[in-house]
């Protein structure tokens, strides 16, 4: 009874995001990921390449298989549907809470029944989890923590049992994990932790577990290097995806770490408001001249002595404090630079073991016995439990509001960045990323001129603003320059598109951009072709460079290249209507009827699929 309570209010908590479109991250991992909208056909590319080569070809440490093949089968069956996804990530989260609340009875089975319930219900009702389970894109959080959930749920019963069979299921579970996320590795850790602090396991079984976990380890590791092209790890991050890649010393990218996970601990006791950016310089970096990056290693300091002290004393809290220390760490930044400098989804399993001592407090508050063995579900819901539930209650109802309100937000990604945006306003790539959303969805969907050319001055606003904040912005100038030429100021268009270009000449987007400027603008076809054949010189993979290639091709009446062109587009993205449209043009003007009319026959099945 207490697990289906808990698995309903997950639920309820989340069932407002149902109606939310694809938002923020959901568009690379899904809604324009040519490889994932193939279907299932696409496991085997999936398999062998990196996380948002569907998306864009550039370097990405990310390898995450699992989770795109649960979008490419939903996406078969569900096309251009965000409801399936949505309500798969709800029904997950709130089965977590079941599997995870039957975990803590397990693990706690010499504590109050109430340590369990309490720790699992405000996990669950935390509004920091808000990210990952409105964000689509964060299946690979859920689905990876559930893996490990029930991987231990299984070696504590090998330990019992001594069965082979729940050995393997374990090892097959964490495998999974890994499967979703990288981060998983930080479980080799913590897993051994938990069975010795709570399962009795001897220095054998530890030695013997971990081993054949790390196994599943080493073997993820060697496919994410098939698919990476490389074991390496830590690449360049540009400023606006972490401050720290321009640290001058290590004493200020320290000072900057330790002032940013002090930043962890008040979002995690205070959360609110939340944002889907806290990137450079919204924060930015600091020194040891700082107080809170003294404050932030005061506090560490004393909770990993408390940790270790108590160990043996008090394991509820050690063990919740050195679960939060170990699953944060991989996130700090201090073992190895990461492509963000701070995000709450980083916080999705480290929060529990706030959780946890926030259930161990209360109970200590209403003098319940927070030792002694669990007893009948029944039991839970007591008079003489009353307080509990009470001072539960007062922590779950903010939090369900702050849950609610924040998942409205994430109804598309112009909402959420609206919203955020006036929350860190500071923030160059929140300004950037909003202006975006404004020039490439919300002003192309106005009707009205004058209301559209409106959109298109707030989105130059915001690209502005992102260049005052980080005038190195190299990305924002190309934007500026699009926008500036859906507004119809040319010159300015040119300017910022080539300034762009300046910054990085090996800027693929940028070269494609400045080609449509010379094909809408100068019509010089010629110019514009030798543009996005650059474009795509430096990114094969580039869909709308090749598009624009076999376009430009066939303007200047070379149809056999503009085919070319346009099959470069199919090979990657297969059921793309508007190159099946424009090859049933070109056939068409090279008298090709049949030809033509096989093409428009597979745009209009490609478009019906798409609606």
């Amino acid at each position: 009874m207490p697990g289906f309570l808990i698995a309903v209010l997950g639920f309820l908590l989340y069932a407002n995001t149902l109606q939310n479109d694809f938002a923020l991250d959901d568009v690379s991992a899904i809604k324009k990921n040519w490889v994932v909208k193939q279907g299932v056909s696409s496991f085997p590319v999936i398999l062998k390449t990196p996380y948002r080569y569907g998306y864009r070809a550039s370097d990405d440490e990310l390898y995450r298989p699992l989770p795109l093949m649960v979008f490419a089968t939903l996406w078969q069956l569900f096309p251009s549907n965000p409801f399936p996804f949505h309500l798969l990530n709800v029904l997950l989260y709130a089965l977590t809470g079941i599997v995870l609340f039957n975990l803590l009875k397990k693990l706690f089975h010499g504590y109050h029944p109430l340590l369990a319930f309490a720790a699992t219900i405000l996990f669950i009702a935390h509004p920091l989890h808000t990210e990952v389970v409105a964000n689509i894109k964060s299946l690979d959080e859920i689905l990876s923590f559930l893996f490990v959930l029930l991987c231990v749920h299984q070696l504590l019963l090998f330990l019992e049992t001594r069965k082979n069979k729940n050995m393997l299921m374990a090892w097959m579970l964490l495998f999974l994990a890994f499967l979703c996320k990288e981060g998983t590795i930080v479980m080799l850790a913590a897993i051994p932790l938990i069975l010795a602090m709570f399962a009795g396991a001897t220095k054998a079984d530890l030695v013997k577990i971990t081993g054949l976990l790390s196994i599943a380890a080493i073997i993820f590791i060697l496919m994410r290097a098939n698919a990476l092209g490389g074991m390496a790890v830590g690449k360049k991050f540009q400023v606006q995806e972490n401050v720290l890649v321009m640290a001058p010393d290590i004493g200020v990218r320290f000072a900057t770490i330790f002032f940013v996970m002090f930043q962890y601990l008040v979002l995690i006791v205070l959360p609110n408001p939340l944002s889907s950016d806290y990137s450079f310089p919204e924060w930015n970096l600091t020194s040891w001249s700082s107080p809170l990056p003294w404050v932030s290693l005061f506090v560490y300091g004393a909770l990993l002595f408390i940790a270790i002290k108590y160990f043996t004393k008090n394991k509820i809290v050690s063990f919740a404090i050195f679960l939060f220390l170990i699953t944060i760490s991989l996130y700090s930044n201090i073992l190895m630079t990461i492509g963000s400098l701070f995000g709450e989804r980083f916080l999705y399993i480290p929060l529990l073991g706030f959780t946890i001592v926030v259930g161990w407090l209360i109970l200590k508050l209403f003098r319940m016995p927070v030792s002694g063995e669990n007893k009948m579900d029944s039991e839970f819901f007591t008079a003489k439990n009353r307080k509990v539930f009470i001072a539960l209650s007062v922590l779950i109802v903010p939090y369900s509001y702050l849950t609610i309100s924040r998942n409205a937000e994430w109804k598309d990604t112009v909402t959420l960045f609206s919203n955020d945006v006036m929350n860190r306003p500071n923030s160059a790539l929140l300004n950037y990323n909003y202006a975006n959303e404004l020039k490439a969805e919300k002003a192309e969907k106005e009707t009205d001129v004058v209301k559209r050319n409106a959109i298109y001055d707030n989105a130059i606003y915001h690209y502005q603003r992102a260049l005052e904040l980080y005038p190195g912005y190299e990305e924002v100038y190309e934007q500026l320059g699009l926008a500036f030429y859906y507004r119809g100021i040319d010159s300015a268009a040119f300017a910022n598109v080539e300034k762009g270009l300046e910054l990085n000449p090996n800027r693929s987007t940028a070269y494609n951009s400045l080609g449509t400027l010379y094909f809408e603008k100068r019509k010089d076809y010629n110019k514009a072709l030798e543009l996005y054949k650059e474009a795509v010189r430096l990114n094969p993979n580039y869909v709308d460079g090749w598009r624009n290639v076999g376009a430009a091709y066939g303007t200047l009446g070379q149809f056999d290249k503009a085919v070319d062109a346009f099959q470069q587009v199919l090979r990657l993205d297969p059921v793309n209507v508007t190159v099946l449209n424009f090859l049933a043009q070109t056939y068409r003007s090279m008298g090709d009827n049949a030809t033509a009319d096989l093409y428009e026959g597979k745009a209009q099945k490609a478009a019906r699929l798409e609606k």
